[in-house]
């Protein structure tokens, strides 16, 4: 008999760390959709049906990664370098479940290329867009902890860099996560 019970610790402790897992790529899933709202269409009401819509496009992102954390800083900064394109060019923007989606070529789809010419132009200059790091940095362990650390550190951070935008969505963005849940 304790040679069975012992046969099963390893595929318990298995099974835990896969619903810690779960839990916090739900949680992450919830912060990328919460950062996107506020960036994007922070003005707009949108439908429960619409949010879950979005959180499941979200998922299909985040699947393709290979790690949670890191998703949610890639799906953000390129949130954010979307939201400096829709300044420049009002009227563009499509309603949330329509520009997830990844079939959509005019949506957050578009968004990798600049992600990706952002990342090499980085390694050409390292502070390239620290902005954008420093936020989604903050973000992240706001999502994951929540502390006002994280809050004053980031207006710290940002406050130095004049990136006053940048602060305000970070504010609306915890705040968004704060009275949705």
């Amino acid at each position: 008999m304790k040679a069975t019970l012992t046969a099963f610790i390893p595929l318990e402790k298995h099974a835990r760390e896969q619903a810690i897992e779960k839990n916090e790529t739900d949680l992450l899933i919830d912060a990328a959709w919460h950062f996107a709202y506020s960036a994007l269409w922070h003005h707009e009401i949108i439908s429960p049906k619409e949010i879950t819509n979005c959180k499941e496009f979200i998922r299909h992102f985040f699947q393709l990664q290979v790690n949670s954390k890191k998703a949610l800083i890639i799906f953000c900064e390129r949130v954010l370098l979307a939201k400096e394109y829709f300044v420049r060019y009002p009227g563009q923007l499509s309603p949330p479940s329509i520009w997830l989606h990844h079939q959509n070529d005019e949506g957050f789809t578009t968004t990798l290329t600049w992600y990706q010419q952002m990342l090499v132009r980085r390694q050409q200059v390292p502070d390239f867009r620290n902005d954008l790091q420093i936020v989604t940095h903050y973000y992240l362990q706001y999502a994951v902890k929540p502390s006002a650390k994280w809050v004053k550190d980031c207006r710290n951070q940002l406050m130095r860099l004049k990136a006053n935008d940048l602060l305000q969505i970070f504010y609306n963005s915890i705040i968004h996560i704060q009275y949705s849940n």
